[in-house]
């Protein structure tokens, strides 16, 4: 069932693709570049669409330790404000692509989206998603 939070504004390293056909390897690029350092981190997928397509970006979380440029990975934000917030458990990435696609679609329908903002999947567990639609 969802409900409206308040996100505030997360620093992240990510690497992009544009086209849903590389979401997977631009994640596992991440995962590649963290290796065990990906242990106990906020993971996120950060989507937003133009007239290019899909923008998927694979993000972690910034520790003060980390050096994004010496991974190859860049910085950027996850923008805060109002987001309509959702979850998928148990959640398999090989399967549940679709019941994502729907929760987006019945949270935009009940709320609204604000396409200024980005749509969020943060990977709470291996088995537990969370989503975040952003609305005004």
């Amino acid at each position: 069932m969802s409900y409206i939070i308040e996100l505030p504004t997360i620093p992240v390293m990510c690497s992009v693709v544009v086209g849903v056909e590389d979401v997977s390897k631009v994640v596992d690029s991440v995962e590649e570049k963290l290796g065990h350092k990906l242990t106990g981190r906020k993971c996120f997928g950060v989507s937003t669409e133009d007239e290019k397509g899909l923008h998927y970006r694979a993000c972690v979380a910034i520790r003060d330790e980390d050096n994004p440029a010496s991974l190859g990975l860049e910085v950027s934000v996850i923008p805060g404000g109002k987001y309509a917030k959702d979850r998928i458990r148990p959640w398999d990435y090989r399967k549940d692509v679709p019941r994502l696609i729907e929760k987006f679609e019945k949270m935009a329908q009940k709320y609204g989206a604000d396409k200024t903002r980005p749509s969020i999947e943060f990977y709470r567990r291996h088995d537990d998603l969370i989503l975040y639609l952003p609305i005004k």
